[in-house]
């Protein structure tokens, strides 16, 4: 956010304003960086004792929340045995977090996340019959999870 002085002197309330502007540009320009190289934890300040947080931890923390966020949305929807069908939609869900942080490929991290996120919620559209919401929520989340963890080029 660009700050601007007070000052008698015209060309001074510029170089203030473009000071901040650069640093802000600077930020800018680090964060871009961070995400696309895959380096999000370091950027953020996502570490204990000086070491940043594993990609496996970082998985799990992504499967962690994918699947409440899965469960909360399915909560209003009626099954027939709604416990099992919210225990098995939660275990799919933090399992596609956990195995992208595990993954190790030579890929982008946005399509390891693809993959592992439509290949884990194949099983689950093929029993239920229901295609698009599972694996396009599948899809999205892995497609966002593999980013965030490896990287998005």
């Amino acid at each position: 956010m660009a700050s601007i002085s007070y000052c008698w002197k015209p060309q001074i309330i510029r170089l203030t304003a473009n000071y901040s502007f650069e640093r802000t540009a600077a930020k800018v320009r680090y964060y871009h960086a961070a995400v696309s190289s895959g380096r999000l934890t370091q950027a953020l300040g996502l570490s204990f004792g000086g070491m940043s947080m594993s990609h496996q931890l970082l998985g799990v923390i992504a499967g962690l929340i994918f699947g409440a966020v899965t469960v909360a949305l399915m909560v209003p929807t009626a099954f027939p045995d709604r416990r099992t069908a919210l225990s098995a939609a939660f275990v799919e869900r933090f399992a596609i977090g956990f195995v992208i942080g595990c993954a190790q490929l030579p890929w982008p991290g946005w399509l390891v996340g693809l993959l592992f996120g439509l290949l884990l919620s194949v099983p689950s559209a093929i029993i239920t019959k229901a295609f698009a919401p599972i694996l396009i929520m599948g899809s999205l989340g892995g497609l966002v999870i593999g980013g965030i963890i490896h990287g998005w080029v």
